[in-house]
C-alpha cells in the first residue's frame, strides 16, 4: 500500500493556528471525492465506508469530511482503483494536483488551508481533475 497524502503531514509544523486538523483534509477530500463520485474507488473503500460512499454521491458530506471520518485523514492506494491509482502516482505524487488546487481555489485566502471545504469549490476543482484525467487517458 502506498500513501499519497495524510492530514498529519500538513497540521504538524506551521499550520494555521486558528484552523482544526480537518481544514488539512480538503484538497484530499476533493481529490478523493472527485474519485469517488467517478466510481475511481477501490475495492477496500466499497467493502468498509460503503455508507460514506453513499452519503458523499448524495451530496449528504463533503470529500474532506469523508476522508476525515472514513479514512483516518490519509488517501491511499486502497482508496482508489487501478487506473486511478496510476493517474494518482503520476498527477497527485508529483504535486501537479496541489499546483492545480492552488491556482483553482487559492485565491483570496492567507493558506490554501483556509480553502472552504463545499460543492462549489469541489466543482471547480472536479473540473480541473476531469481535464487532468482526461489528458493522462490520452497518453
Amino acid at each position: 500500500m502506498s500513501k499519497y497524502d495524510d492530514i498529519s503531514w500538513h497540521y504538524d509544523g506551521n499550520f494555521p493556528a486558528e484552523l482544526t486538523e480537518k481544514n488539512a483534509s480538503t484538497h484530499i477530500g476533493m481529490f478523493l471525492g472527485w474519485a469517488i463520485k467517478r466510481n475511481l474507488e477501490g475495492t477496500f473503500l466499497k467493502e468498509m465506508a460503503n455508507d460514506g460512499l453513499i452519503k458523499l454521491r448524495a451530496g449528504e458530506i463533503t470529500g474532506g469530511e469523508f476522508v476525515y471520518l472514513y479514512c483516518d485523514g490519509k488517501l491511499t492506494s486502497e482508496d482508489l482503483n487501478d487506473d486511478a491509482n496510476k493517474f494518482a502516482q503520476e498527477y497527485y505524487e508529483n504535486d501537479e494536483y496541489i499546483s492545480d488546487y492552488a491556482e483553482t481555489l487559492g485565491y483570496n485566502v492567507p493558506t490554501l488551508y483556509h480553502i472552504q471545504d463545499n460543492l462549489k469549490n469541489a466543482l471547480l476543482i472536479e473540473n480541473i481533475l476531469d481535464k487532468r484525467f482526461k489528458e493522462y487517458r490520452k497518453k
